[in-house]
């Protein structure tokens, strides 16, 4: 009855000490998911498309210059949304993998070419034999085979969401009666 009652107490005590880690795992899972948008740049990335597609709304006449000035000065901090995406499409230990590849020497380069990639900047770094060989092997890691299936998480439903909530919002606030993109015709 003794060794009973110890086994409850243990169990009790296990249960509330493992209760207590998942909020200590949920913070670290959120500043790993923060810091992988910010070393691929995928905010960046955002950013710079809405501000495109404002850009050429406007030149075609689908927004007026009051709705471009609005979505100009509407903060559009992806940082948040992204890493929320993240969080969803990618388990823990894709983060935690992603992330120490990210982080390496190779890695940042990997990132720095992201980055010139997603400005459309017309040079692109050399990748030594080094750098190619750690990019090969994340590649084909889980994680990096998810990143790049999903182009980067780009193409999933969480993202999509994502950006519906986001266009939703900013749809209201700047009285946007037209898409930012023109209609995609080749879609039946």
């Amino acid at each position: 009855m003794k060794s009973l009652l110890c086994l409850g107490i243990t169990l009790v005590l296990f249960g509330l000490a493992g209760a207590a880690t998942p909020p200590a795992r949920l913070a670290s899972t959120h500043i790993d998911s923060l810091t992988l948008v910010k070393l691929l740049h995928l905010d960046e990335m955002m950013s710079r498309i809405v501000n495109q597609d404002a850009q050429q709304a406007f030149a075609a006449g689908r927004i007026t210059e009051h709705q471009l000035t609005c979505l100009q000065t509407t903060p559009a901090d992806f940082t948040e949304g992204v890493a929320t995406v993240a969080r969803t499409e990618l388990t823990t230990g894709e983060l935690s993998s992603a992330l120490a590849y990210l982080r390496s020497k190779d890695g940042r380069k990997f990132g720095e070419m992201t980055d010139d990639f997603n400005a459309n900047r017309a040079t692109q770094p050399d990748m030594s034999s080094a750098e190619v060989a750690a990019f090969t092997s994340f590649h084909t890691s889980p994680a990096g085979t998810k990143l790049f299936k999903t182009s980067m998480l780009m193409q999933t439903k969480s993202m999509d969401d994502f950006i519906g909530a986001y266009a939703k919002r900013v749809k209201a606030k700047c009285e946007l009666t037209q898409p930012l993109q023109p209609p995609d015709d080749s879609k039946p």
